[in-house]
C-alpha cells in the first residue's frame, strides 16, 4: 500500500514537471526570427552595424545610420522589413505570461502602443502593436525618403516607440527589434565619381562594404617615391581616422586579385607603370612621362579615373617627371580634397607648404580661439564633445593650468544620475555635478594636472551622461540637452622645460611620441631597407597609424635608405627604423647602444639583460622593438621595428600599431612571437643608498638604563621560572593521589 502511494506521488511529480516544461516551451520566444538572407538588394541591420535593440515603454527609440556604396543608384520599389518581437499586457488577458494588475488598463484594451518609422525625416508609416510575439512588418520606402538630407550623405532611420501608457505606472510593453531586420534596396551599378575635390571619396565611403585600397610603387623605388607613398598612407590615415585599410606592393607583385577587386593608388614616376596605358587618363603617358599641358618639370601630377579592370573601382595616381614632383603630388593628396583645373580629375601641383609648429601659444585661449563653436549635445545617455589644442615641443606647464568651463543644460535632468566627465588624453581629470543653478548658466573651474599634458596634440573630451528625472521623457524630442559654450577658457601657462633630457625619456608605451610632436610629422624620418617590400608595407602601416594621430593636415615625413642616412637627417630628425635585420646596415652603427644588439651576420638579437636566455634556431621568426636616444644626438630618439624574418617583422609592426598589443608593451625593448610579447627595461635605474646609522658612544644615563633593564628582566624571569616549577609539583601531587574503588563512597584523602 505504501509503495503504491509513493509510486502515485512520483508519477504526479513527473507529470507536473512535464506540464511546466511544456508550458515554458509554449511561451518561450524563438531564439532568432526567420529573415531573408543578405543578397544583392537585401541588407540586414547586422551588416549595417546595428545589434538587437529592446525598446521599453512608455517612450523609447533606436536609430540606424548608414551609407550606401558609391556605385549604387537606387531604384523604386525599396522597402523595410522589420523583424519584431512584441510583449504587452491587455485588459482581458495576459500576453506571454505577464501578470496585469486589476485596473491598470481600461476594460477590453488590447493595444501595446505604436512604432513610428522615419527615414531621412520622412515618415514611412506607423505600426500598431496589436499582436504579441514574433512578427514581420513590411513597409514601403518612398523615393523621397531615399534622399539623404545630411551633408555627409548618410541615411538616418529612426524607430520610435510610444506605448500610450500613463506616466508613473509600471510599464508592461516592450518591443525587440531583431538585427535580422533588413532594407530591400533595388539598385543599378554606376561608375564612382572621380572628382578630386571629393577626396578621399570614393576610396573612403563608410558604407557597409569594407573600405580598402592598394598602394603600388615601382619595383626599385627611390627613397623619394617611398616617401611619397608613406605620405599618402599617413594622410589617408588622418582623413579616415584609420578606417581605410591599405596595403603597399611593388608593381611586379600586383596580383590580378588586387587589380580586379581593389582601388589602386599608383605612386611614382610614370615610366615605372606601363600598365597605365590601359587606363583612360586625362593626361596620357608619353615618352617623357605624362603629357600634362602646362606642367613644369618639377610639378606634381594627380589624376583619378575609373579602373579599366573593374568599373566599380578607381585608380588614383600621384606622379611627376621628377622625384620632387612625385612628393608634391603625394603631399597634395595627403591634405584631402585636391583643387582640379580644366578637368575635375586632373590637378597640377606647383608647390606645397607645410604649417610651422607653433613655438609659443597664448596663456588664455577660449574654445572659439581654438576654432570650436558652441557645441550642443542632445539625447539620452552618453554624449561627447571634444576640443584639441597643441603644446609646443620642449614646453611644460608652468604654474596652475585650469579650464573655466561654461555650460548650460535642461532642467529635466536627474541630478543624481546625470553628470559631465572631463578627460585629457583619455585620462579622467574632473567631473561636474549638475544642479538648478547650472540650468541658467553653469561655470566651473577645473584644474588640469601637468602630468596629463603631452608635447604636440592634446585632446580634451567632455562626456555628458544625460538621464531624465521621469521615465516618461520622450527621447524623440530635444528635451535632454547640454550646451558647451565657446567662451569656455583654457588657461595654460607654459615655459621651457628645465630638464634638458625631457624629450629623450621615451619608452615603448610612449608611442606615438616623439614622432607626432611636430604637427605634420616633419620631425621624423623612416629608415628602410633598399630591397625589402615587406618592410616597406609595414612602414606604410605605421605611417598610416601615425597619420591617424597627427595634429596637422599636409604630411611632411621623410624616407631614407638604411645604407645611406645623411648626417643632417641623423641630427635633425627622430628615426623610425623598419625592416628585416639583414636589410638594415644602420644596425651596425647602433650595436653598442641597442638594448638588444645584433651580432654581425646574425638575424637574432642577443639579450644580455633579459631575465632568461634562450637558445633559438638560426631561422627562428622573432620581432624586435627598441627605443633609445640617438648616439649622435641625445636630443633625438630612435625606434626600431625589426624582424629576423618577414613574419617576425609583421609581428613587430602589429605589436606597435594594434592597440590591444601595444597596451602590453613596457620598458625600452620587446621581443615578439605572434601575440606573445616579452618586454622589459634595460636602462640602469638610480638606486638611492640606504643611510647607515653612525654608532655613538653610550652615555652614563644610557648605561644606568641598561643596568636597570637587565635587573628587571632577571626578576621577571625568576618569577616565571618559579611559577612553572610550582605548577609542575602540583600536577605531580594530584597524579599520585589514591582513587576510590567503584561502588564505594570512600573519598580520597586530602
Amino acid at each position: 500500500m505504501v509503495r503504491s502511494i509513493v509510486l502515485v506521488r512520483l508519477l504526479c511529480a513527473y507529470a507536473f514537471c512535464a506540464a511546466v516544461i511544456a508550458l515554458w516551451l509554449g511561451f518561450a520566444p524563438p531564439s532568432a526570427a526567420h529573415s531573408r538572407l543578405d543578397g544583392e538588394d537585401v541588407i540586414s541591420f547586422t551588416r549595417l552595424g546595428a545589434s538587437e535593440k529592446t525598446l521599453r515603454g512608455p517612450y523609447d527609440a533606436t536609430y540606424v545610420d548608414f551609407s550606401l556604396p558609391a556605385t549604387w543608384e537606387l531604384q523604386s520599389g525599396a522597402q523595410l522589413e522589420l523583424q519584431l518581437n512584441t510583449f504587452f499586457a491587455t485588459g482581458n488577458r495576459t500576453a506571454l505570461g505577464t501578470a496585469v494588475p486589476a485596473g491598470a488598463y481600461p476594460p477590453g484594451q488590447s493595444l501595446g502602443g505604436t512604432l513610428q518609422i522615419v527615414l531621412n525625416s520622412v515618415t514611412l508609416g506607423t505600426v500598431l502593436l496589436d499582436q504579441p510575439g514574433e512578427r514581420t512588418i513590411t513597409i514601403p520606402i518612398t523615393d523621397t525618403a531615399l534622399l539623404p538630407i545630411r551633408s555627409d550623405e548618410r541615411h538616418f532611420l529612426s524607430i520610435l516607440l510610444d506605448t500610450h501608457e500613463p506616466c508613473g505606472t509600471e510599464q508592461y510593453t516592450s518591443v525587440i527589434v531583431r538585427p535580422s531586420s533588413s532594407l530591400v534596396l533595388p539598385h543599378r551599378l554606376v561608375a564612382p565619381s572621380t572628382d578630386l575635390g571629393r577626396l578621399p571619396f570614393p576610396l573612403l565611403q563608410r558604407a557597409f562594404l569594407p573600405d580598402a585600397a592598394t598602394i603600388v610603387v615601382p619595383d626599385a623605388p627611390t627613397a623619394a617615391e617611398l616617401q611619397a607613398a608613406l605620405s599618402i598612407s599617413a594622410g589617408l590615415g588622418h582623413l579616415s581616422g584609420g578606417a581605410l585599410a591599405l596595403d603597399l606592393v611593388p608593381i611586379a607583385r600586383l596580383m590580378e586579385q588586387h587589380r580586379n577587386q581593389s582601388h589602386l593608388i599608383f605612386v611614382g614616376k610614370p615610366s615605372a607603370f606601363p600598365i597605365l596605358d590601359q587606363a583612360h587618363l586625362p593626361t596620357p603617358l608619353s615618352a617623357d612621362g605624362f603629357a600634362a599641358l602646362g606642367a613644369a618639370p618639377d610639378d606634381g601630377v594627380v589624376q583619378m579615373v575609373v579602373s579599366p579592370w573593374n568599373d566599380a573601382k578607381v585608380l588614383l595616381i600621384a606622379s611627376g617627371s621628377r622625384d620632387t614632383g612625385v612628393v608634391k603630388a603625394a603631399q597634395a593628396i595627403s591634405n584631402g580634397p585636391v583643387r582640379a583645373g580644366a578637368h575635375p580629375n586632373l590637378a597640377l601641383i606647383a608647390a606645397t607648404k607645410t604649417q610651422a609648429a607653433a613655438q609659443a601659444v597664448n596663456v588664455d585661449r577660449t574654445f572659439a580661439d581654438l576654432g570650436y563653436d558652441t557645441q550642443k549635445l542632445y539625447g539620452l545617455g552618453g554624449q561627447y564633445a571634444a576640443v584639441r589644442f597643441n603644446v609646443p615641443p620642449g614646453q611644460v606647464a608652468d604654474g596652475d593650468a585650469y579650464l573655466d568651463l561654461q555650460f548650460v543644460h535642461t532642467a529635466l535632468l536627474d541630478y543624481d544620475q546625470s553628470n559631465l566627465m572631463i578627460s585629457l588624453n583619455d585620462e579622467p581629470i574632473a567631473s561636474v555635478r549638475f544642479d538648478d543653478n547650472s540650468t541658467r548658466l553653469g561655470s566651473t573651474r577645473l584644474v588640469i594636472p601637468g602630468s596629463a599634458l603631452r608635447p604636440g596634440s592634446n585632446q580634451l573630451t567632455m562626456r555628458a551622461d544625460l538621464l531624465p528625472r521621469a521615465s516618461c521623457t520622450d527621447p524623440r524630442g530635444s528635451g535632454l540637452w547640454i550646451v558647451i559654450r565657446s567662451n569656455s577658457l583654457l588657461h595654460l601657462p607654459l615655459a621651457p622645460s628645465q630638464d634638458t633630457q625631457v624629450v629623450q625619456q621615451f619608452d615603448l608605451p610612449s608611442y606615438p611620441m616623439p614622432f607626432t610632436v611636430a604637427p605634420n610629422l616633419d620631425g621624423m624620418a623612416f629608415v628602410l631597407g633598399t630591397n625589402d617590400p615587406n618592410g616597406w608595407n609595414i612602414a606604410q602601416q605605421i605611417a598610416n597609424d601615425l597619420g591617424k594621430q597627427m595634429q596637422g593636415s599636409l604630411v611632411d615625413l621623410l624616407v631614407v635608405y638604411a645604407n645611406s642616412v645623411p648626417e643632417d637627417v641623423r641630427q635633425q630628425r627622430d628615426l623610425l627604423v623598419v625592416g628585416r635585420t639583414d636589410q638594415i646596415p644602420l644596425l651596425g652603427d647602433l650595436s653598442s647602444v641597442l638594448p638588444a644588439p645584433f651580432a654581425p651576420g646574425s638575424a637574432l638579437a642577443s639579450e644580455p639583460d633579459a631575465p632568461v636566455e634562450y637558445r633559438m634556431p638560426k631561422d627562428a621568426s622573432l620581432g624586435y622593438l627598441n627605443i633609445l636616444p640617438a648616439p649622435w644626438n641625445a636630443n633625438r630618439t630612435i625606434l626600431t621595428v625589426l624582424g629576423s624574418t618577414d613574419e617576425g617583422l609583421r609581428w613587430a609592426g602589429e605589436a606597435l600599431t594594434t592597440p590591444k598589443l601595444r597596451g602590453t608593451l613596457t620598458g625600452n625593448t620587446a621581443v615578439i612571437q605572434g601575440e606573445r610579447i616579452d618586454s622589459h627595461d634595460t636602462r640602469i635605474k638610480a638606486v638611492v643608498p640606504t643611510p647607515t646609522p653612525t654608532p655613538t658612544a653610550p652615555t652614563a644615563d644610557s648605561q644606568r638604563t641598561s643596568i636597570f633593564l637587565l635587573i628587571a628582566l632577571s626578576v621577571v624571569g625568576l618569577i616565571l621560572l618559579g611559577s612553572i616549577l610550582y605548577l609542575f609539583l602540583w600536577w605531580r601531587r594530584r597524579k599520585t593521589k589514591p582513587v576510590a574503588a567503584p561502588g564505594t563512597n570512600e573519598q580520597p584523602e586530602n
